[in-house]
């Protein structure tokens, strides 16, 4: 995960400054120009939103222009039909697991029986309850969203090893099979799969993604 950059730049432009090749090259085209535009919409939102960039391999976390955070990609593999450019809203979040707090019943804790006077001490609210905080760790290494425009994204980390010939063989087999199988019921089938370096920066994004935020896709 690359560090976050907070410099306090005007929002058109820090957007201008990111653009490749803008400054340097006079004539920048009508494709820089749409998404620059683009991003200046969702720009002036105090929203973050995310930025996708297939050809460079890069995910940046982004609010008012400024880039909070960014991560360098492994592979993109996708399947179906091609990722649309453009701006995509998440629909919906989805993991083989969910984390979960446990449930706190303060009547339960009131009908337990004082403690005995040998036995009591200085006790805190967080003694009284076992809160449990979840943290990142605690976050799934694996997931998907499903976005507006029918668009699945996938979120894991790189296999390694052994574990990583038999990951790209079964993709090579499952995915093209799918992929004809939806085509011949006439179903739409769209998938992007992004691998990272770590673990764990699969789970910070589970932490930080939420439903109704908005990724912009650049695809070449």
């Amino acid at each position: 995960m690359r560090r976050p950059n907070f410099l306090r730049l005007p929002i058109v432009g820090f957007i201008l400054f990111t653009i490749p090749g803008f400054g340097q090259d006079a004539s920048v085209g009508p494709q820089d120009v749409r998404r620059l535009e683009t991003e200046l919409s969702l720009a002036r939102s105090p929203a973050f939103y995310f930025i996708l960039n297939i050809k460079a391999r890069t995910l940046e976390l982004k609010a008012r222009g400024i880039v909070l955070c960014g991560w360098d990609l492994g592979d993109i593999r996708q399947s179906g039909l091609r990722a649309a450019e453009g701006v995509h809203s998440i629909a919906k979040k989805t993991a083989p697991f969910v984390p979960t707090r446990s449930k706190i019943n303060p009547e339960k804790a009131d009908e337990e029986p004082p403690a005995k006077p040998e036995e009591t001490k200085k006790t805190t609210s967080t003694d009284a309850y076992d809160l449990q905080a979840l943290e990142v760790q605690d976050m799934p290494e694996r997931f998907s969203l499903s976005l507006d425009s029918g668009l699945t994204i996938q979120f894991r980390p790189q296999n390694r090893g052994v574990s990583s010939i038999f990951g790209r063989a079964g993709r090579a087999l499952y995915l093209p099979l799918k992929t004809l199988f939806l085509t011949l019921k006439k179903r739409r089938f769209s998938t992007l799969e992004l691998q990272f370096a770590e673990k764990n920066e699969v789970q910070a994004l589970y932490w930080i993604i939420s439903e109704d935020q908005n990724i912009f896709i650049i695809t070449n």
